[in-house]
């Protein structure tokens, strides 16, 4: 996997090998971006273009276009946003650089999960619909688990349906540990 985050920005940490991180060892860096979010009209509440979103462990790594941030909520650990640096509220809205970039990040952040989270499948998915409202769009690439069908009896959208009505509370620690341990594969690749 030399090329896992080839042609991405990472921002390096210090940290534990793979496989043995831990929350308490992991400082939470503060969220920096190179890119800058923001709404396609002045006075458009998107939290992802007002900062008012503080995704665990910071900022993950940037593209010229895109930002991946750890997942902020009742998903697993492990589970990754791309959302575009711009607002953005529909694929068909992308520029041709934007849709370009897409494709083999979203390739690159489903490997570097696989390679983190040692998940039976990696999903990667488009949200952008929040109360029938078009919202920023985000492609979700979370890790899925053989074992989640103990307490999910459906995988897929069924379960991610079944846990956000579940509502449970991320660990942001570990979220933020394994932030800083993609951000660190990244910066290798």
């Amino acid at each position: 996997m030399g090329s896992l985050l080839s042609g991405a920005t990472a921002r390096t940490s210090q940290s534990e090998p793979i496989g043995q991180w831990k929350a308490e060892h992991e400082p939470t860096p503060r969220r920096t971006r190179r890119l800058r979010l923001v709404s396609a009209q002045p006075g458009d509440p998107c939290e992802v273009c007002d900062g008012s979103l503080d995704p665990p462990g910071g900022t993950i790594l940037e593209t010229a276009h895109w930002v991946v941030d750890h997942c902020v909520g009742p998903l697993p650990v492990g589970t990754l946003i791309v959302k575009p640096g711009r607002h953005c509220t529909a694929v068909v809205d992308l520029t041709e650089s934007e849709a370009a970039e897409l494709g083999p990040l979203l390739r690159q952040v489903a490997a570097l999960v696989h390679q983190l989270a040692n998940p039976d499948q990696v999903y990667v998915c488009l949200w952008s619909h929040a109360g029938w409202q078009r919202g920023h769009i985000h492609f979700v690439i979370q890790p899925a688990w053989n074992a989640q069908g103990t307490r999910y009896p459906h995988p897929g959208p069924t379960m991610q349906a079944a846990m956000f009505e579940a509502n449970g509370e991320l660990d942001r620690a570990a979220a933020a540990a394994f932030a800083a341990r993609a951000r660190e594969l990244a910066s290798r690749s």
